[in-house]
């Protein structure tokens, strides 16, 4: 909801998050009053044209008699898809009065699920049954999903990788669970895909064409036809629902011996993984490797824990290195937002007051929208914040690098986040010797109130991007 105006534009970023993302919004976008629009007054902007690119519907309520069917329309074409709706609300027809009474939401909207067609899920049935070597892909489709694909990878004693959306849909301690798939996933995710005969993407578009070697089999499910053989070839496509389709899968799926010499390669890679995680969460070094504080977090962070994670190098870190076993996470996926983390852990408080929301950020994206900090404080909000604190872009700088020019730009000097936040009436923590970490997690974990821990950690250590392997 917005005022007109530079209120309205405000929301452009969130909104096409949101519609990227295919989170189901519905926005009321403040407007001048109806009476002078188009007579170039204070704070008008067309607001249609303004929105109508990225979402699903967008229109001005004209008169009080159409609030109630444009209101229903609008939530109607939100979870559609689902994506954005976009209402113009002239503040002279808002504040008329509502003649009609109010829609009972049970008997307007309804389910959007779409059920497979059962010769399709037969076909994909016959395929995995006859593959030897299957990796199961789990993505945000499939998020809801969790003990159906636990069941069809035990069934299957296939291993599952994951979107970085659905991390932690099953549990990543898990023998079967390979983590995130993808650049900011892990090398042995990518290198089991590399070595399977199957993949069953379910939930996803799949956009890592680059970690697909040719002439590997693919079972792709998904709600959206159009996402189905976008990257590649698909062998048995399956239009539906991820749950319904699991569940009419799974009885069709003969169960199938293990395969020692697949599973024992990917065991291999795995426990090196641990190893190489177990070797950070013992690394003192200072400035403070980054590797070392998202071990910290794994350490105090609740099973249940709701965990926002915002767009930097630290997103890296974050999501090769957390292993959840519970947790739910959120990022800005598609266009990769920073400044997503903060606003959406005071989101994630607000809706789960009970919960452990950590809010992991940047320097940089933290800057951006850090007086929303306040708005925790104010709202006693008991989101916990940490921010990573290398005074730098690096993201941009590994694009730099990537391409042979020299670092520009990236480099800023910070104001003292901690201070900040204890001015702003939350407590607030500056961390630049490792072995003071974990007492101030568990101090700040531990407080009813808003709290941020800035880490200043190495500037120039950054994680690597999977991008292909050998």
């Amino acid at each position: 909801m917005s005022i007109a105006g530079p209120g309205c534009t405000n929301l452009i970023t969130g909104l096409m998050d949101a519609a990227t993302d295919r989170s189901p919004v519905l926005a009321f976008a403040g407007q001048i009053p109806e009476v002078y629009l188009g007579s170039e007054a204070f704070q008008e902007i067309d607001q249609i044209e303004l929105f109508k690119p990225f979402t699903e519907f967008a229109e001005t309520v004209a008169r009080e008699n159409q609030a109630l069917k444009l209101v229903t329309m609008a939530t109607k074409y939100a979870f559609k898809k689902p994506g954005v709706s976009v209402l113009s609300t002239p503040t002279d027809i808002l504040a008329e009065k509502l003649d009609e009474k109010v829609y009972s939401i049970e008997k307007r909207i309804f389910s959007n699920k779409v059920a497979p067609k059962d010769e399709d899920v037969q076909k994909a049935a016959d395929l995995i049954n006859v593959c030897q070597k299957v990796t199961l892909f789990a993505g945000w489709g499939s998020r809801h999903s969790g003990k159906l694909i636990k069941e069809l990878s035990t069934k299957l004693n296939a291993p599952v990788a994951t979107t970085s959306r659905a991390k932690g849909v099953v549990n990543e301690n898990d023998r079967f669970s390979l983590g995130v798939l993808g650049s900011i996933g892990s090398k042995h995710a990518a290198k089991a895909i590399k070595n399977c005969d199957l993949i069953v993407i379910m939930g996803s578009g799949f956009r890592q064409a680059n970690l697909v070697p040719s002439g590997i089999k693919i079972v792709q499910i998904d709600i959206d036809p159009t996402k189905l053989g976008k990257t590649f070839d698909v062998d048995a496509g399956i239009v539906g629902d991820a749950e319904l389709v699991l569940q009419k899968l799974l009885p069709l799926i003969e169960r199938k011996r293990e395969n020692t010499e697949f599973l024992e390669y990917i065991d291999r890679m795995k426990q090196d993984h641990r190893e190489e995680l177990e070797a950070e969460s013992n690394d003192l070094s200072i400035p403070i490797n980054s590797g070392y504080v998202i071990q910290a977090i794994k350490r105090h962070a609740d099973k249940d824990a709701i965990i926002c994670v915002d767009v930097g190098d630290h997103t890296y870190w974050f999501y090769k290195k957390f292993m959840c076993e519970g947790q739910r996470t959120f990022m800005s996926a598609n266009i990769a937002s920073m400044g997503f983390a903060l606003p959406a852990a005071l989101s994630a408080k607000l809706d789960y007051p009970d919960k452990q929301v950590i809010c992991v950020t940047g320097d940089g994206g933290f800057a951006m929208l850090m007086g929303d900090f306040t708005t925790a404080v104010r709202e006693a909000l008991g989101i916990n914040v940490i921010v990573f604190n290398d005074g730098k872009l690096k993201n941009i700088k590994k694009e730099q690098l990537r391409d042979n020019y020299p670092e520009y730009g990236v480099s800023f000097p910070n104001p003292d986040f901690a201070e900040f936040a204890n001015s702003a009436g939350g407590e607030g923590y500056r961390i630049e010797d490792p072995k003071d970490l974990d007492a101030a997690l568990k101090k700040a974990f531990s407080s009813e109130k808003a709290s941020l821990i800035e880490v200043v950690v190495d500037p120039d250590k950054m994680a690597a991007s999977t991008k292909r392997v050998d």
